[in-house]
């Protein structure tokens, strides 16, 4: 309810800086395991890996477009979020929705938020 009486610039401001944030964040953080693992070199280099390093690259561009395109960011993050969290299902071994939400979740949410608030400021420029 208090919602109603901020403005939707307001909320429009505040959804983008979380998404932004969010997603910046999550994909510094991935960026950096992904670099690290493959300089540590321990794994060999497989399917698995270049899927994940597609991902990682993925959402590594999303949380970048988000800065400057709101809808196409959201989308790549949104995208990529549901990517995470398909591979993290698919490569965990018993406790399959950890993975997913560990993975996944960030740059999904990351991707909600910046779409909503792009069609907020859309909605609030008609």
């Amino acid at each position: 309810m208090a919602e109603t009486n901020r403005p939707a610039g307001g909320l429009a401001r505040w959804l983008r800086w979380a998404g932004r944030i969010l997603g910046t964040c999550s994909g510094a953080f991935w960026l950096f395991m992904g670099i690290v693992s493959a300089v540590a070199g321990q794994d060999p280099w497989t399917g698995e890996s270049t899927m994940l390093a597609i991902l990682i690259a993925a959402s590594a561009a999303g949380a970048g477009i988000a800065w400057w395109r709101e809808d196409i960011g959201g989308i790549v993050l949104l995208a990529s979020g549901i990517g995470h969290g398909i591979f993290g299902y698919l490569a965990a071994g018993h406790s399959r929705y950890v993975p997913v939400l560990i993975a996944g979740l960030p740059f999904a949410l990351a991707g909600l938020l910046t779409l909503a608030a792009w069609r907020l400021r859309e909605a609030a420029s008609d």
